[in-house]
């Protein structure tokens, strides 16, 4: 190696300088020998590291030449490199970090050994190059790296401690210290079995140094600042041989949390206890709000329902209880009408009586006429027996007014009680309206309870666990409330039935009306007939004494009587059959009227049940 500098070696010296070279050049680092300040010999590895292609190109020149101006720290390079030397020459190697320039006038990163040897008496300083390039930007990385993990810690929400292997506190964030109420120092100054653990579960810190895994568990522990239940995550760091070296703990301050939550069950347990005395039928009960609550909204809106639902029930309840009443009014009045009917059937009876009468009478005089007839033929010697006969006939046809007008007022009897009737069976369909809100109301309240337990439903699916029994309870409103609308179906369904029923008793004693109004037309032309009669009659009587001298014209009178006689046997034969027909539209208004008196006792019925069910619930 030094054959290049001194050029004494022997050729026996040859190999031995040949291996040196090729254990010189095999060195990864770069090795430079100075003499007297400059270079006499290098490696390769300090080609490399420098950026020459030629040893030449170095040999001879000053260590300073390979340095730059100025170093990291700003200190000229100059005055820094002739203290490291003087100190080698001392005996003592000199180890430093230096900044060195390449012959492209870059800067590389070297870590340089200075060391003082002897070479054939000759001092020669020994100086080992190793680039720490990648060395220095690796620990500038990890710089920036634990900056960045230290500023992400401290700026962390959550209270995080990291601790050595041995559970020493090694470093803390802010957002411990603010939770727990140490200072800095003294939390440094902490161990794991320093803190006042008051109860723990799940995995801790031992787990983790023991099975080298993550852990999870909660602690209730006190700090400066009060008791605090924490969660806690727990992550171990690894060196390259796989020992844990420190542990990274994350915790989590749930204390309000689990306040929240008992609150959250506590409050839930009396809203279930609410609901459980709403399906028992209780609408005096109230849930109870308090500040804070978590289910404050629930509860108003609870109370507010049960509110709702009370008046509504108290609504019902009244409205059953005029509508009974109402029901019972109806019934009297179909009382009523059920005996006027009977009346005007017993008036059409004896109207038909006094028409069987009326018609037996004008046959008696239909025969009298044919024997007058008769007799006008023997005028002279009969005219006594028909002045007799003109008498009897006479009485009779004063009799068929008397009856006729009778029957006309019997007539206006039957029409005032069918007009009645009318404006019952009007009332009665009113009154079926006014059911059929009623009906509504109860069927709207189901809706809206339907609605209310389906909003709990939500809810307790909302809260979990804690909200299972008010859930099922929820479940048991939502049931009633579809029984109460189905309930409310029904009753709609019976209020149409009786509609249609009392639409067709007011055509049925409209029918009976019109009839009654012709028969009264008919009973009222057979009354003017009647009193054509007796005026015929009465002229006969004034004219018997002059029968005798004028048989012919006699016997034209008595043939226009006749015939007038036998139109009035038609006409009562007519009234007749007109007063059976009222009969029989009596009798149909009759059942009409029962019928509608039926359907106002099951009104009645259907009013008790729901003031029964309605009572089912307790509002006072």
């Amino acid at each position: 190696m030094r054959e290049s500098v001194t050029g004494t070696a022997g050729v026996g010296d040859e190999q031995e300088l040949r291996r040196r070279r090729l254990l010189l050049d095999a060195a990864p680092a770069g090795i430079l020998l100075f003499e007297n300040g400059h270079c006499v010999d290098l490696n390769a590895g300090a080609l490399t590291l420098l950026g020459y292609s030629s040893g030449s190109e170095l040999r001879g020149s000053p260590l300073i030449m390979l340095s730059a101006e100025r170093q990291a720290d700003g200190v000229r390079a100059e005055e820094r490199l002739a203290a490291y030397v003087a100190a080698a020459a001392k005996g003592t190697p000199q180890t430093f970090e230096w900044l060195l320039r390449r012959q492209d006038r870059s800067i590389v990163d070297a870590e340089v050994t200075l060391t003082q040897v002897m070479d054939a008496g000759t001092p020669l300083l020994h100086v080992y190059l190793h680039d720490i390039t990648t060395r220095r930007r690796l620990v500038d990385e990890a710089m920036v790296a634990r900056k960045r993990a230290d500023a992400m810690i401290q700026e962390n929400p959550f209270p995080i401690i990291v601790w050595d292997a041995e559970m020493q506190v090694r470093q803390v964030n802010r957002a411990f210290l603010a939770l727990s109420g140490y200072d800095a120092m003294a939390a440094m100054r902490m161990k794991a079995q320093d803190l006042k653990i008051l109860s723990s579960s799940g995995e801790g810190l031992r787990t983790l140094v023991r099975e080298k895994k993550n852990t999870r568990g909660d602690l209730i522990i006190e700090y400066p600042n009060g008791i605090f239940t924490l969660e806690a995550y727990n992550t171990p760091l690894f060196d390259l041989d796989g020992t844990v070296t420190d542990i990274f703990s994350v915790y989590n301050d749930v204390t309000r949390k689990r306040s929240d939550d008992e609150l959250l069950k506590a409050s839930a347990g009396e809203l279930a206890a609410g609901l459980a005395g709403l399906a028992a039928g209780d609408l005096t009960c109230e849930v109870i709000v308090r500040a804070g609550d978590p289910l404050g909204q629930v509860k108003q809106d609870l109370n507010a329902a049960v509110a709702a639902i009370k008046g509504m029930v108290a609504a019902v309840t009244q409205a059953m209880d005029e509508l009974a009443a109402s029901a019972e009014e109806a019934n009297a009045g179909a009382e009523q009408v059920a005996g006027g009917s009977q009346q005007v059937a017993l008036s059409v009876s004896h109207v038909s009586e006094n028409t069987e009468r009326v018609s037996s009478s004008m046959i008696v005089v239909l025969k009298g006429m044919e024997d007058m007839s008769a007799a006008v033929e023997e005028a002279t010697s009969s005219i006594e027996s028909v002045s007799i006969l003109a008498k009897e006939t006479n009485t009779l046809s004063k009799e068929g007014a008397r009856l006729a007008s009778s029957a006309e007022e019997s007539m206006g009897g039957i029409k005032t009680s069918s007009d009645e009737s009318i404006h019952l069976v009007s009332r009665i369909d009113g009154q079926m309206n006014e059911i059929g809100k009623i009906v509504g109301l109860i069927r709207d309240l189901a809706t809206q309870t339907n609605l209310l337990a389906l909003n709990a439903a939500i809810e307790a699916a909302r809260a979990g666990e804690a909200g299972r029994g008010f859930a099922v309870v929820a479940a048991e409103v939502k049931s009633l409330a579809l029984e109460s609308k189905h309930s409310a179906e029904s009753i709609e369904e019976m209020i149409d039935g009786l509609r249609k029923l009392s639409s067709q008793a007011t055509v049925a004693m409209g029918e009976a009306g019109k009839t009654v109004a012709d028969g009264t037309k008919v009973i009222g032309e057979t009354l003017v007939s009647f009193n054509r009669i007796v005026q015929a009659i009465e002229k006969i009587a004034a004219n018997t004494e002059e029968v005798a001298g004028a048989s012919e014209e006699q016997a034209a009178t008595v043939e226009e009587i006749t015939m007038q006689v036998q139109e009035m046997v038609n006409m009562v034969k007519s009234t007749e059959q007109e007063a059976a027909d009222a009969a029989s539209a009596t009798e149909q208004s009759t059942a009409a009227i029962d019928e509608i008196s039926r359907m106002i006792e099951n009104v009645s019925r259907v009013a008790m049940e729901s003031t029964a069910a309605n009572k089912k619930f307790r509002i006072v």
